[in-house]
C-alpha cells in the first residue's frame, strides 16, 4: 500500500502553494501520510482492506523512526531529508517506499524590498498605470519562495526574486513579502503612494439620429482635483484635441464615413498629466453599420422551443443578441450573449419576431422575421360517471388548426387511474377497476408534430353501490312488523325491495309476515349513474315454542325444592312463574315450596317481535293429615282367628307398605284392602302402615286394639334431628320416639349417629323415584 505524503515545514507567515502554514520550532518536520490510488494495486486496497501503519523512518531525524500516524521529527541540519513508509495489513501483507527528498530543512535569510523604477520621495510616489518592478536579492532562486502581497488585494507566490504589478486606483498601499527558505520564513514591508491620474476613457457613437460616425468621448480618469490637470484626445484620423479638467469632460468628435459605405476602425489616445505624472491610453473603435441576419422556418407549433442562429460578418463587433416577439411588448427580451437562442411562443397565428443587436460602439439594430405558429384543439366527452368494470366511452372532439389545415394523426390517453396509456385510439373505452374520481388527459398532435393537451375540467365519478341491510339475526316472530335497516353504501341511491312472501315490493323497509316460515329477502339499489348492485338475506319467521323438564314435583312434607330446565326453541327471553308468587328468569333454575298445595309451574318465552308462549306443570306439595285414613274390621276384643279387613287410603302418588310384627307385605298403590287373620289372640299394638315419597320422609299411625275401630291419623311427623346433605340429595333422618330406645338397649348411650342408622334400618328408609 503506498501513501502520499503532505509535508509541512516550519516558517512564520502565510502559506504558500507547495507548503503549509503551521507554525512549529525550526527544525521540527511533522510528516502526515494518507493513501492514494496506485495503478497495480487495484481497488480492493483501497475499499476493502483494512490497513494498519508501519513504523516509518528518517535516518536525519530525532527521533530516527515512529509508529504514529502523525510523527514529528527534527532535523539537526539543512538541506534536503528522505523518509520511508511501511504499512501492515491485518492479514501480514506488508509494503513499503521510501520518499527521496521530501523534506526540506533551511535557515532563515533576512528579506528585502527593492523597486524598478526607484520611488519619488518624500512617500515613495509612483504614478498610476505605471509597471512597477519589485525584487528581493535572495539567492539562489531555487531554494526560495517569494510570497507578495501588494496591498490591493493581488496575493502572488513565485519562485522567482523578481515581479511586475501596476496599480489602477490612487491611495497609499503596503506592500508584504514573505522570503520563505526550505520553510523557513522572514518578512518585509514596503510603504507607497500612489499617484493620479489614471487614465479611463469611453465612447458612443449616435445611436439615436443614425450618425454612426458622431462619436462622443468621456472622460473618466481619477486625479487629485487640487492639482493643476490637462489632457489630450488624439481621434486617429489625424484630428487632436486639448481640454482641462473639471469643465471639459466631455467631447465629440465627428469622423468621415469611409467611402464606399463600410466599417472603419481608429486607435484613439487619452493622454493625461498631472503633477509629474503622464499617463496614456488607446483603444481602437470600429465605426459604421455592421450586416447581420437570421431564418426560422415556418410554421412552427406552438410551446416548442425554436433554435434560432444569428449570422454576421463581423460577430467581433457585436456584443449581445435580444430576441423578442412583437404580440407582447411587456414581455422581457431573450438576451444571448452568443449568436444562438432558443426561443418559444404559445400564441397562436402569425408573429413577427425580432433580432436586436447590441454593438460595441453602443448603438443597437433590428430586424424581424414572420413566423406563423399553429396547434390543434384537443377536447374531448366522456360520461359523468360510470360503474366500476363497465365500458367507459371517451369521443375524441379535437380539431387541426384551421390556418395549416393539418389533420389531428395521434392520440394519446391518461386516464388517471395509473393503467398503461391508451395511444393512437382516437374513441376509446376504458374500465375502471376502483371507485373514486378520476382526471382523464388527451394528447394530440397533427400531422405537423404539434401537439396539444387537454385535460377534463371535471373528473369522471366511478361508482360501485353496496347493497346492505340489517334485519333479524336468525327469525322473528309472525304478524308483527319487522324493520329492514338500509345500510348501502353508494351516490345518490333509490333501492327496492321483495320480501319473499308473494307481496308486492315496496321501498319502506317495514313489512310484518302472516306465517311461519323462511323468506329470502332481496334488496336492489340503483345510484346516479344506473349502476345496480343486490343482496339477499333469508329471515325466518317462527312463533316461539314452549317447553321444560321438572324434576320433584309431589311431596308430603316441606320444603320441596323442584328443578325446571327450559327447553323451548324460537325465543330471545324466557321468565318463570312458579304459581307461589316467585319467578326467575334463568333457563335452569330451582325452586323450594314451602307450603303444603297444589302449585302450577308457568314457563313463558317471548319470541324477536313480542310474541309469547307459555308451558304449565303442576307440583303437588301434600297434607297427609287430610288424606291417610286406615279403618278394619270385625271387632276383635271378642273372638280371634277372625280375618280382619284392613282398609288403608292415603295421598295420591304415594306408595305404603303394612307390616304386623316386623312382618312386611310389601309396597301397594293407594287406595288398597287388606285382609289378615291373627295366629293368636295376642293384641297387635304396633300395626301400622309405612309411607314413602320421594323426598323419603315417613310417617306412622299406631292404633291400638282395645281402643275399638276407628279411624286415625296415619301420618304423624317426627321431629328432624339430623340435616345433612349426601350426594346432592337432601336426606332427613329420624329416630324412634323415647320409648322405643327404653325397650331395646342397644339404643341406650348410643349417639345421635347411631341412633339415625338404626332408624333408618328399622322404618326401612329407602329411595322410590
Amino acid at each position: 500500500m503506498l501513501w502520499h505524503h503532505d509535508h509541512a515545514a516550519v516558517y512564520k507567515g502565510p502559506a504558500s502553494r507547495d507548503h503549509g502554514s503551521r507554525r512549529r520550532p525550526r527544525g521540527l518536520y511533522q510528516y502526515n501520510a494518507r493513501p492514494y490510488d496506485h495503478p497495480t494495486l487495484g481497488q480492493r486496497h483501497r475499499a476493502g482492506w483494512h490497513r494498519l501503519l508501519g513504523p516509518r523512518t528518517a535516518p536525519d531525524a530525532t527521533p530516527s523512526s515512529s509508529t504514529a500516524a502523525s510523527p514529528q521529527f527534527t532535523f539537526a541540519g539543512t538541506g534536503t531529508h528522505s523518509v520511508s513508509l511501511t504499512v501492515t495489513t491485518n492479514g501480514g501483507c506488508q509494503t513499503s517506499q521510501t520518499f527521496t527528498d521530501v523534506i526540506k530543512i533551511g535557515t532563515p535569510v533576512p528579506a528585502s524590498i527593492t523597486t524598478d523604477p526607484a520611488p519619488l520621495p518624500p512617500d515613495n510616489t509612483f504614478c498610476g498605470r505605471d509597471s512597477i518592478t519589485f525584487s528581493d536579492p535572495a539567492s539562489p532562486a531555487g531554494e526560495f519562495v517569494w510570497h507578495w502581497d501588494f496591498g490591493d488585494g493581488n496575493i502572488v507566490n513565485t519562485n522567482q526574486p523578481s515581479i511586475k504589478h501596476s496599480y489602477f486606483s490612487v491611495a497609499k498601499k503596503i506592500v508584504k513579502l514573505d522570503l520563505i527558505h526550505n520553510g523557513c520564513p522572514q518578512s518585509a514591508e514596503l510603504d507607497i503612494r500612489i499617484n493620479p491620474p489614471i487614465v479611463l476613457w469611453t465612447n458612443t457613437a449616435d445611436c439615436v439620429h443614425g450618425n454612426p460616425y458622431l462619436v462622443t468621448f468621456k472622460d473618466t480618469s481619477q486625479e487629485y482635483e487640487t492639482d493643476p490637470f490637462s489632457a489630450v484626445w488624439n481621434f486617429g484620423d489625424g484630428n487632436t484635441q486639448s481640454l482641462t479638467r473639471p469643465n471639459n469632460q466631455t467631447v465629440v468628435h465627428p469622423y468621415t464615413p469611409p467611402s464606399p459605405p463600410g466599417l472603419k476602425s481608429f486607435d484613439v489616445t487619452l493622454t493625461v498629466s498631472q503633477g509629474f505624472c503622464v499617463q496614456h491610453l488607446t483603444k481602437t473603435i470600429t465605426l459604421g453599420n455592421v450586416s447581420f441576419s437570421f431564418s426560422v422556418p415556418s410554421p412552427q407549433c406552438s410551446g416548442v422551443p425554436i433554435s434560432l442562429t444569428a449570422m454576421s460578418p463581423n460577430p467581433e463587433l457585436i456584443t449581445g443578441y435580444y430576441w423578442h416577439w412583437d404580440y407582447d411588448k411587456d414581455l422581457p427580451y431573450v438576451f444571448s450573449p452568443s449568436n444562438t437562442a432558443k426561443i418559444q411562443s404559445v400564441r397562436r397565428g402569425t408573429h413577427d419576431l425580432w433580432l436586436v443587436i447590441q454593438l460595441a460602439s453602443g448603438c443597437t439594430d433590428s430586424i424581424f422575421h414572420p413566423v406563423q405558429i399553429t396547434y390543434p384543439d384537443a377536447s374531448f366527452t366522456m360520461p359523468a360517471g360510470s360503474c366500476i368494470n363497465s365500458n367507459v366511452l371517451f369521443t375524441d372532439k379535437s380539431t387541426s388548426d384551421l390556418a395549416t389545415g393539418s389533420p389531428v394523426s395521434f392520440w394519446a390517453w391518461d386516464f388517471g387511474d395509473s393503467s398503461k396509456p391508451d395511444n393512437n385510439n382516437q374513441n376509446p373505452t376504458h374500465q375502471f377497476k376502483d371507485t373514486g374520481l378520476y382526471t382523464v388527459t388527451l394528447l394530440i398532435k397533427d400531422a405537423n408534430g404539434c401537439a396539444r393537451t387537454f385535460t377534463s375540467p371535471t373528473p369522471i365519478h366511478i361508482t360501485g353501490p353496496i347493497a346492505g341491510f340489517i334485519g333479524p339475526d336468525s327469525f322473528y316472530c309472525p304478524k308483527t312488523p319487522l324493520i329492514f335497516k338500509d345500510t348501502s353504501i353508494g351516490y345518490n341511491l333509490t333501492d327496492q325491495r321483495t320480501y319473499g312472501d308473494g307481496s308486492p315490493d315496496d321501498a319502506t323497509g317495514i313489512h310484518p309476515y302472516a306465517a311461519n316460515g323462511t323468506y329470502n329477502v332481496t334488496l336492489t339499489v340503483t345510484d346516479g349513474y344506473s349502476c345496480v348492485n343486490t343482496t339477499t338475506k333469508s329471515i325466518r319467521i317462527q312463533n316461539p315454542i314452549a317447553a321444560f323438564d321438572i324434576a320433584d314435583t309431589t311431596a308430603i312434607c316441606a320444603p320441596l325444592q323442584t328443578q325446571f330446565t327450559a327447553h323451548g326453541q324460537y325465543y330471545d327471553s324466557l321468565y318463570w312463574d312458579f304459581g307461589d308468587g316467585s319467578t326467575s328468569t334463568l333457563p335452569v333454575t330451582s325452586h323450594f315450596y314451602n307450603t303444603l298445595d297444589t302449585f302450577y309451574a308457568k314457563l313463558f318465552v317471548r319470541g324477536p317481535g313480542g310474541c309469547l308462549d307459555s308451558a304449565t306443570r303442576r307440583v303437588l306439595l301434600l297434607d297427609p293429615n287430610k288424606t291417610s285414613r286406615l279403618n278394619y274390621g270385625p271387632d276383635l276384643s271378642k273372638c280371634d282367628s277372625v280375618p280382619i279387613q284392613f282398609n288403608l287410603t292415603v295421598p295420591g302418588y304415594t306408595k305404603f307398605t303394612p307390616h304386623f310384627r316386623r312382618q312386611y307385605l310389601g309396597f301397594f298403590a293407594e287406595p288398597h284392602t287388606l285382609p289378615h287373620v291373627p295366629k293368636s289372640k295376642r293384641l297387635y299394638p304396633n300395626a301400622r302402615a309405612d309411607r314413602r315419597n320421594r323426598l323419603y320422609c315417613q310417617y306412622r299411625n299406631l292404633h291400638r286394639p282395645n281402643q275399638g275401630p276407628g279411624i286415625g291419623s296415619l301420618c304423624q311427623p317426627r321431629p328432624p334431628r339430623i340435616l345433612r346433605q349426601r350426594h346432592g340429595r337432601l336426606h332427613r333422618l329420624y329416630h324412634h320416639q323415647r320409648r322405643y330406645r327404653q325397650r331395646d338397649p342397644r339404643l341406650r348411650r348410643r349417639n345421635l349417629a347411631a341412633d339415625a342408622q338404626l332408624g333408618r334400618r328399622r322404618f326401612q328408609y329407602r329411595t322410590f323415584l
